[in-house]
């Protein structure tokens, strides 16, 4: 009962329109957003939306009111006459996308719109959005590779030559009549830099990661934020976790790392609260604390790298992220990420 009530507030907290539909297409329950950029419909319905169908997603739908597929649509210009929507997106380019979240054996459609927000040239800027995201795979692959690599040698190498000197001090001790307090302080600095550089290795390539997969790294990642500051992490994960790329699962925890250090570094907070939530076909998850949030406008342009990565990160990935802020009001960042192989959309 209480995961159903924080699933249905977190639906209701989306920064985007969402809405939730039955199998057939029909309206079931609409979250704020929805209800305020989005005149009021009666029986309104997908498998009726005149802009899915003029843009031949029509056939598409159907397949995703089937439970078998996720849609993305390109940015499609909405007005009056060819949109049933209307509301606060007429004459504006929207993306729908549209779908189903699993329960036990039966499923819903879950449909969030976004805002397209430059409406000049949407096939070039389709395929720049394709370049940039396959750059940024790349890019970020490559900074994880070598984040391997400087772990693998940081535990082959300096590890091991740690150890070693400590027990070559254990044997110094024995053997010979030097101040036994001074070699025990020195041993314990030892074992506390193999300590500092085994949370290291473990921040630069999080093992647990590929060995019990996703919800446990970030398990144990809140844990250990727990351990180390004074705010309070909360995490809830609901649905059934399926094993995907694992690129998919390394970003996903690298996002609610960074967010989490954003956090620790800026905000200020006392309670975080991180929410993931598993289907077959797409991952959304939340981060949301408390503390001092900030001017988003003002951010964009200076100090921004935490957050222009995570965005890039979700972006290489065809997924979203939006980020919900005031000042004295706390944060609120939401991604969602597709992994089902049949998703339509950026191809």
């Amino acid at each position: 009962m209480i995961d159903r009530i924080k699933q249905e507030k977190f639906f209701w907290d989306l920064p985007l329109p969402a809405a939730l539909f039955n199998d057939k297409g029909q309206l079931m329950y609409t979250n704020m957003n929805w209800n305020k950029s989005i005149c009021a419909i009666e029986n309104y319905s997908l498998t009726g939306e005149k802009l899915l169908i003029e843009n031949d997603y029509g056939e598409i739908i159907e397949r995703v009111l089937k439970g078998e597929i996720t849609l993305r649509t390109n940015p499609i210009f909405c007005s009056k006459s060819n949109s049933l929507l209307a509301g606060n997106f007429t004459g504006k380019y929207i993306i729908f996308n549209v779908y189903p979240i699993y329960d036990k054996s039966d499923y819903i459609i879950c449909c969030i719109i976004e805002e397209f927000s430059d409406p000049l040239d949407t096939e070039f800027h389709q395929v720049e959005s394709n370049i940039h995201a396959i750059n940024s795979f790349e890019i970020f692959k490559m900074i994880e590779n070598e984040r391997k690599r400087i772990a693998c040698e940081l535990h082959d190498e300096i590890i091991q030559k740690l150890l070693l000197a400590k027990l070559e001090l254990d044997m110094v001790q024995k053997n010979s009549g030097y101040d036994s307090d001074k070699l025990d302080e020195v041993k314990v600095k030892i074992l506390e830099t193999s300590k500092d550089i085994r949370s290291l290795i473990q921040a630069l390539h999080p093992v647990i990661l590929e060995e019990e997969g996703l919800p446990k790294a970030i398990e144990l990642l809140v844990s250990k934020y727990n351990l180390n500051s004074s705010a309070v992490v909360n995490l809830d994960v609901f649905g059934e976790y399926i094993n995907t790329d694992k690129n998919i699962d390394l970003n996903i925890f690298r996002i609610i790392q960074e967010s989490l250090l954003n956090i620790k570094k800026h905000a200020s907070a006392k309670v975080i609260n991180v929410q993931l939530h598993f289907n077959e076909n797409v991952i959304i998850g939340s981060v949301q604390d408390d503390g001092k949030g900030f001017n988003e406008k003002q951010k964009r342009s200076s100090h921004c790298y935490g957050i222009t990565g995570m965005k890039e990160r979700v972006k290489s990935l065809n997924g979203d992220l939006s980020i919900e802020t005031e000042p004295g009001k706390g944060t609120k960042l939401i991604f969602h990420i597709p992994i089902s192989k049949n998703y339509y959309g950026k191809n």
